[in-house]
């Protein structure tokens, strides 16, 4: 998944653009900056995609993930289809 590749290269400027507009406009200054921090912190994460439900332009993406330090979770994330393409678009 190029959102986890993103994050783990810490390729920030591909990560944030793998973001919907509103999304993206939240990753800013101190939020980028713990996310930078967090990133160092924990190490590498490896992403399997467990299901997609796709409902028109929008998608729930759920995923199986494994960090180095903080261990194994699963997580959902929403996804939006926009003239890009589709961007990962967690507004709350």
């Amino acid at each position: 998944m190029a959102f986890g590749d993103a994050y783990n290269t810490e390729n920030w400027d591909a990560y944030t653009e793998l973001m919907c507009a509103p999304m993206r406009a939240r990753f800013t200054g101190t939020v980028m900056d713990y996310l930078k921090k967090d990133r160092t912190n924990t190490g590498v994460t490896t992403v399997s995609i467990t299901s997609v439900s796709v409902d028109g332009d929008n998608a729930i993406v759920t995923m199986d993930s494994h960090n180095e330090a903080l261990g194994s979770a699963s997580a959902s994330l929403p996804v939006k289809r926009d003239e890009d393409g589709w961007k990962i678009c967690q507004t709350y």
